[in-house]
């Protein structure tokens, strides 16, 4: 990490290479479709989005959801991140009716699974404002504020809070 950091201009290239590493590993200790070998695809998928190479992140994206799905099922957290974060790729590429899609699909699982008052639900909440008022709808984006709001406090209680703690109360 040190190193990393230290560098400084192609901090995102040497990102990339651990996590190539990170899968190769992965993949020879534990199969193609284990859940570590997803997230592996997720991370490389994340480096791709920050340098810009949109196609090439979505392609990681869509392993790593091809992974999920077999692993744990459409309703897992994990699952919904990777929505998430595939929604964030179409947003950056404007394309903001396949964004909308899978932000709500994501949406979705986490108030399953943890409630409204979460910080994934907030962020949720949050991409799914942008969307309507990068659409024009600005009243449909006016109605999330109240997300928001809760979101401030959701950070508050997350900095708060040991992470084993939070980590712990996460699971329950």
């Amino acid at each position: 990490m040190a190193i990393v950091c230290s560098d400084g201009g192609d901090w995102l290239d040497r990102a990339l290479e651990y996590h190539k590493k990170s899968l190769s590993i992965r993949v020879n200790c534990l199969g193609e479709n284990h859940p570590g070998v997803a997230d592996s695809y997720h991370n490389i998928a994340d480096v791709y989005s920050d340098q810009g190479e949109l196609n090439k992140a979505l392609n990681y994206y869509n392993k790593s959801l091809s992974i999920r799905l077999n692993c744990f099922g459409e309703d897992h957290p994990d699952f919904a991140d990777s929505y998430n974060n595939i929604g964030n790729l179409y947003k950056d590429k404007c394309e903001f009716d396949k964004a909308l899609n899978l932000f709500n699909k994501s949406l979705r699982i986490r108030l399953n699974f943890f409630g409204e008052n979460h910080f994934d639900s907030a962020a949720s909440f949050s991409n799914l404002g942008y969307i309507c008022a990068m659409r024009g709808h600005f009243e449909i984006a006016y109605e999330f504020r109240h997300f928001w709001k809760n979101l401030e406090k959701i950070i508050r209680y997350l900095v708060i809070l040991p992470r084993t703690k939070r980590q712990c109360m996460k699971c329950h």
